[in-house]
């Protein structure tokens, strides 16, 4: 089966749409869809274990065996697809399912390719043996398993802690939709996408230049719209030579020169073919000419934007599934599938399909998830309502936690009516009102972290620290969400927890930790109790905390010093949550050899990981470290002076090197910087207002405050701009066999000490994978925190700290998921996992007797402590 998916995965992604379409044009019968050098081209890149002669074998094996098909007694390259979706796939009560048995294989295909090329090729083919028409496209935008046992389990009720609204929607097909429909004006948006260049490269045969992705979607939609009407009429909107002098030619601005003029003119066809077609929103507008004025279908419309399109994917499958005579799709094979290419093209641009690690890699698909819906009514009033609503439908959350960032709380209310509200009111009236209660969904604030930039004003990097733009910029979105919860105000009293996500290598813990302490301890004041009870004012719910950290780190040291200035600096305790913490479970010696043991990372970085880890080994008492405790020793005593070798101290003396004492200042950085602004501390006197209560983190003592050498120290890190700039240097560090010895003790001692804390992990399965150095489920951190359930050796259960867990879904617009998705995933990753002699680690009962732990786990962790 691997052959096939790789087969399809070249057939269906890697092919250039131009050389498609230059087929369709020339019309020469002799000249095949796909021929072996087409093939062999693409198959080098992504089979580079066959030959040439087996790649050759492999390409007969598809036209002679794999996509034959009988009835047309010809190779039909569509037949390859429904070969695969027969085995994957079911049917049960008209909704397409996943074949739990082949869930892995389905996500890493259907991740690259897209799920409705191969549910909609399934579903025609399957409907056209059993002579039914189909006329419900509104299947949930992520397939489930029909997996019976886990779909029970998790019927009892899931946790969803982790999920992050606006990365949440189905942007990726949204988009495709909105581009189908609306082509003017695009070009700026695309030039936004494509300022860093294609995120993905899949090897096409032409030379992408010149916005080659813009064209190809101008193609797809000119192409889309002749097939739609010739489907709804029989007749095209566009004539051949007209329709071949808009594709001719290769998609850049040099050979596309007609098609770009004639946009307004395809734009008018697809106007006209919106208002003779398209259901009407509401009056918000058409979101696509292939959704139905009248659709058939009455039960749930949350996924109505989706269904055009599957329509025209299902029908068009359809047609093309046998050459009758008068068939008038026949002659148009090769221009459908140059579409699906396009279309294929435009999607590994919008999801996480490459394989490159780190947060930052993420977050340029985050960042262009909704470039293309946001000028578009209709689209942009359905994104929250698609994201949250349809993910309540069709799963049972009883804890539906949404993060939204502090610009957003002013529209938490907006937000509400768009999840209670449908798109179609007509269509409204026959839904079951029940879903618009929900009584267990709320709001988490999200501050984000952003990079340092450097200041105009070169003089005020002597009297302001380190990133202290983003530190006014989170005090005063902090000071408004205090106001409007000391107005009592309803936005304010959905909002159950504070966190701060985005790439964690721009901004340490230490930016946060006076305004998380302020808001975490904050109590509103302006109504007594009893006038609170006369207005019958709800009381403002605690805030807790959460934080992403130890997700992206550049040395597992790093990460686990990350996690443990969370924990320290904005005092985390019961209840509260870190999110993800991948650094806390990772596999050591496996992430070391994926780093081919050389770490690339800024001098300071690697000076304060010098500094803590020789902290932990003092802590610990791991004097079987002596060894590379000197060598770190060394190498700290090199930097330091490197960085900090010409700063004077307060007695006007050179500042020396001590790491002990060096350690002493780091633990002072979760205070506010402006305490230590004139070289000494600032006491708890001159306090005023209630946020200088927080402005002192609890952990460091009086005395280490009132060292003058660790407030030099603390001083130089926060403003001296030399120390900044040469901080700022990277450099490479080798690591060596003891050091990963000491950090697999380390990282055990850690998740001791977040255990007995009772701080909760947040683990966000296909989220890890795409972003972290692991690309197995099975190798997910949640196993090492957690194995309860899952093992029967009692030495394995006393070894594992078993943390509080929860498996949540992060961005599941961006990762292409749903909640059940991820405990399937997990599932099945588990019963596939094998030792070294090629036995089953897990028993299938054991992993499922897990997952209800798990789930229940998910649920105590919620920030609502009350769930209804």
């Amino acid at each position: 089966m691997n052959n096939l998916r790789a087969s399809i995965e070249i057939l269906f992604r890697n092919i250039c749409p131009d050389i498609i379409i230059e087929k369709y044009i020339s019309n020469n019968p002799f000249d095949k869809t796909i021929t072996i050098n087409d093939f062999r081209q693409q198959a080098f890149g992504l089979l580079d274990y066959y030959s040439h002669d087996e790649i050759e074998n492999l390409f007969n094996i598809i036209c002679e065996d794999w996509a034959i098909d009988n009835k047309r007694e010809d190779s039909y390259l569509y037949q390859l697809v429904y070969k695969f979706s027969k085995i994957v796939l079911t049917e049960e009560e008209g909704f397409p399912r996943i074949q739990y048995e082949h869930i892995l294989r389905w996500r890493e295909l259907s991740h690259r390719i897209g799920e409705d090329l191969f549910v909609c090729n399934y579903l025609a083919f399957k409907d056209i043996q059993t002579g039914r028409k189909r006329t419900n496209f509104n299947w949930r935008p992520v397939l489930d398993t029909n997996n019976t046992r886990l779909r029970n389990l998790l019927s009892k009720g899931v946790a969803e802690n982790h999920f992050h609204l606006f990365g949440s929607a189905p942007y990726c097909e949204l988009s495709w939709v909105a581009l189908m429909n609306n082509i003017e004006n695009q070009l700026p948006h695309f030039k936004k996408l494509l300022k860093e260049g294609l995120l993905e490269k899949s090897g096409n045969t032409i030379e992408v230049i010149d916005y080659h992705l813009y064209f190809l979607v101008l193609k797809a939609a000119v192409i889309r719209a002749h097939l739609f009407s010739i489907l709804k009429s029989g007749g095209s909107v566009f004539e051949t030579d007209y329709l071949n002098h808009l594709l001719i030619g290769k998609s850049n601005k040099n050979e596309s020169l007609f098609l770009a003029s004639q946009i307004p003119f395809v734009q008018n066809e697809i106007s006209l073919l919106k208002n003779e077609y398209g259901l009407n929103f509401n009056n918000t507008g058409v979101a696509d000419y292939a959704i139905a004025k009248s659709p058939a279908f009455l039960n749930d419309n949350n996924n109505i934007l989706l269904s055009g399109e599957r329509w025209f994917l299902y029908t068009v499958f359809s047609k093309l599934r046998y050459t009758e005579s008068g068939n008038p799709l026949n002659d148009y094979n090769d221009l459908f599938y140059a579409y699906l290419l396009c279309k294929s093209k435009f999607r590994e641009e919008m999801l996480q399909i490459n394989t490159k690690t780190g947060f930052a890699n993420f977050s340029k698909y985050q960042d262009r998830k909704d470039v293309f819906l946001l000028d578009i009514p209709v689209f942009t009033s359905a994104i929250s309502g698609m994201a949250i609503r349809t993910s309540q439908i069709n799963q049972t959350i009883r804890s539906f936690e949404t993060r939204i960032s502090p610009t957003s709380i002013d529209v938490i209310s907006n937000i509400d009516k768009n999840v209670t509200q449908t798109l179609n009111d007509p269509i409204d009236r026959f839904l079951d009102k029940t879903v618009n209660q929900q009584p267990n969904h709320f709001y988490v604030i999200h501050f984000i972290k952003e990079k340092e930039k450097e200041d105009d004003n070169e003089s005020l990097s002597l009297i302001k620290p380190r990133h202290w733009k983003l530190r006014d910029k989170i005090k005063k979105q902090a000071m408004n969400l205090i106001e409007l919860r000391e107005m009592s105000s309803r936005e304010a009293s959905r909002i159950f927890g504070v966190d701060a996500a985005a790439n964690e290598l721009y901004a340490r813990p230490e930016i946060f930790a006076t305004i998380f302490r302020y808001l975490k301890n904050h109590h509103p004041k302006v109504y007594q109790t009893e006038i609170k009870n006369y207005l019958n004012i709800k009381p403002m719910p605690r805030l807790r905390v959460t934080y992403h950290a130890g997700e992206d780190f550049l040395d597992i040291v790093d990460g686990l010093r990350a996690i443990d200035e969370t924990i320290k600096f904005l005092e985390l305790g019961e209840g509260d949550r870190i999110g993800h913490a991948l650094a806390l479970g990772i596999d050591v010696d496996e992430y070391y050899r994926f780093k081919h043991n050389y770490l690339l990372l800024s001098k300071q970085n690697l000076l304060d990981n010098y500094a803590w880890f020789l902290s932990r080994i003092a802590k610990y008492g791991l004097n079987e470290f002596m060894s590379i405790q000197a060598l770190i020793q060394h190498e700290f005593r090199v930097l330091f002076y490197q960085i900090y070798g010409d700063v004077i101290d307060g007695n006007e003396n050179k500042l020396q090197c001590d790491p002990v004492l060096y350690y002493q200042a780091w633990t002072l950085r979760g205070d506010d910087p402006e305490l230590y602004i004139t070289g000494a501390y600032q006491s708890e006197n001159q306090d005023i207002s209630e946020l200088d209560f927080y402005k002192r983190c609890m952990y460091p003592n009086k005395e280490i405050r009132d060292n003058e050498i660790v407030l030099s120290y603390l001083c130089a890190y926060q403003y001296n701009d030399g120390v900044k700039t040469r901080g700022a240097e990277n450099i490479q560090f080798e690591v060596k066999n003891d050091y990963i010895m000491a950090v697999k003790v380390i990282q055990k001692r850690m998740q001791e000490e977040v255990a007995t804390k009772h701080i909760a992990i947040e683990c966000n399965p296909s989220s890890n994978v795409l972003i972290g150095t692991f690309k197995r489920y099975d190798k997910h951190p949640i196993v090492n925190f957690f194995n309860l359930g899952l093992v029967n050796d009692i030495n394995k259960q006393n070894d594992c700290k078993q943390l509080m867990v929860s498996i949540n879904t992060d961005d599941q617009g961006v990762f292409n998921t749903y909640l059940e998705n991820e405990y399937a995933l997990m599932a099945k990753a588990l019963e596939k996992a094998k030792d070294d002699d090629g036995k089953h680690i897990y028993n299938h009962a054991m992993i499922h007797d897990w997952l209800e732990r798990v789930r229940q786990m998910g649920i105590e962790m919620s920030f609502r402590e009350t769930l209804d």
